[in-house]
């Protein structure tokens, strides 16, 4: 028997390969398009490259968060297996999930009359959020015991680091993180964002650049100023239905940083209903994610 579960919601990205790597459980969420709502959860979907083919014709995504009596009812059946559970979730600066969780936590440690669950924001996103579940299915793996782990992924939490950048800025306007105007006029000159997400766990523009591959290098550039080689054995890439371009980024880091373990997925739908096709994200460890103004 493992020493305790790990728990995470299906917006941290992780591949099928990954989920049984980490041995995590992953709730599913849902999203609605074009009027119909599909879960999160293999076999009963769309796959990623039919989202992203749909939303390129026009789709429209809608997404919703975990509501407390959800999150009582996963967190419930898990503890009930008879072991402790830690849940790392989606930064509650993007959603309400995570503190539904902390909510039905609260209910369940009160009715265990001890602490069995506990819930950490990650103030994470996509394979963010997935990378930090790795990280606590490693220190699992090692052998350290729940309280260890716990107090190690509040340390590690305030350094991940994410980069990415948007094929499109069409998506963030929709979504309130760009104007019309700026939209519009990236668009027009084709000037790509770079973006981050922030130590509250907010997702905050820090850049624009002329054209992709600037974009892409540009990514690149953020990690070898910030990154920590002894921290990153392991890096992870999600991508918006843009493979190629993606590897195109790793074979960066692995040719002039020297990384070999580089994981690759696709950003699933409820991220990429707010991020759109072709968004390349990076993400690593740093000292912190502080980026200077």
């Amino acid at each position: 028997m493992k020493p305790f579960i790990i728990s995470t919601e299906s917006t941290s990205d992780l591949t099928p390969e990954l989920i049984a790597e980490c041995d995590v459980r992953v709730i599913p969420m849902t999203y609605i398009l074009d009027g119909v709502e599909y879960p999160t959860e293999d076999g009963k979907t769309l796959s990623a490259e039919e989202f992203y083919d749909r939303v390129r014709k026009g789709g429209m995504p809608k997404t919703s968060m975990v509501n407390e009596d959800q999150a009582v009812r996963w967190l419930r059946a898990l503890v009930n297996e008879g072991q402790k559970v830690l849940h790392l979730s989606f930064s509650s600066a993007l959603s309400g999930t995570c503190q539904s969780f902390l909510n039905a936590a609260a209910t369940l440690n009160g009715e265990l009359g001890e602490e069995r669950i506990v819930v950490l924001d990650t103030l994470a996103a996509s394979m963010g959020q997935g990378l930090l579940v790795w990280y606590a299915a490693q220190y699992r793996k090692a052998g350290d015991d729940f309280e260890t782990v716990c107090r190690k992924m509040r340390t590690l939490i305030p350094k991940l680091n994410h980069y990415f950048t948007v094929d499109s800025l069409a998506h963030l306007r929709r979504g309130g993180r760009v104007s019309g105007f700026t939209a519009l006029l990236g668009s027009i000159l084709n000037i790509k964002p770079e973006l981050h997400v922030d130590e509250n766990g907010k997702l905050i523009p820090i850049g624009k650049v002329p054209g992709r591959k600037k974009a892409i290098s540009g990514l690149f550039a953020k990690m070898q100023e910030r990154w920590i080689p002894e921290e990153n054995k392991t890096v992870f890439i999600s991508h918006g239905d843009c493979l190629a371009e993606a590897q195109s980024l790793g074979r960066m880091i692995e040719e002039r940083l020297g990384v070999q373990d580089i994981r690759y997925g696709m950003i699933g739908p409820v991220i990429g209903a707010h991020s759109g096709p072709g968004t390349i994200a990076l993400f690593f460890v740093a000292k912190d994610k502080f980026e200077k103004k």
